[in-house]
């Protein structure tokens, strides 16, 4: 019985082994294929990023400025709206208020990463 738990026992570490060297293989492949932020393909791939992140804003600022639009119309006249769907409009304004304020907080931090940070420095050219 003995032998079947040493048999074991040496299956899960070799196993563990292969786990860990499949792990420093990804590893070693995904540092491979990092570019430096300062080579120019570095600065593509950020252009590239901070167009993406331009055009997320601008996607979510849009639907968003429709819902606060048609719920400053639908409570225009409040005083025609029943107390509960009322209540729940003002709760849907809070969202998109809340919303509203977490875009802009991203948007704000997002130029001051664009403006004030030189990513060269920050890379390792290892």
């Amino acid at each position: 019985m003995s032998n079947d738990t040493t048999a074991k026992a040496s299956s899960s570490s070799t196993t563990g082994a292969s786990t860990a060297k499949a792990a420093d293989k990804a590893e070693d492949k995904e540092k491979q294929s990092l570019v430096p932020l300062n080579s120019p393909e570095g600065q593509a791939c950020l252009k590239e990023f901070f167009s993406a992140q331009f055009e997320l804003n601008h996607d979510l600022n849009n639907p968003l400025a429709g819902v606060v639009g048609y719920l400053e119309l639908a409570l225009t006249d409040s005083e025609t709206i029943p107390a509960r769907p009322l209540e729940l409009l003002k709760n849907v304004q809070k969202c998109a208020d809340r919303m509203d304020q977490l875009i802009q907080e991203y948007v704000k931090s997002k130029r001051r990463l664009q403006t004030t940070v030189d990513l060269s420095d920050v890379v390792d050219e290892g």
